[in-house]
């Protein structure tokens, strides 16, 4: 895998709203909520240091 591009928000609200569900790694009949990845990374975690999307694609 090779990374495309870094996208850098000040939280998963905001990055979701600039990318479809695909993209973010749901599938077609998911619902795509930012709070899922509240799982991972806690309100305070994101408003602290923010939130990076790492874009990749697979290199053959």
């Amino acid at each position: 895998m090779e990374i495309i591009k870094l996208h850098r928000y000040s939280s998963f609200t905001e990055l979701y709203k600039h990318f479809d569900k695909i993209a973010l790694g749901y599938n077609e009949d998911e619902e795509a909520k930012p709070e899922d990845m509240e799982l991972y990374y806690s309100k305070e975690e994101q408003n602290k240091y923010g939130v990076v999307g790492i874009e990749i694609q697979v290199v053959k």
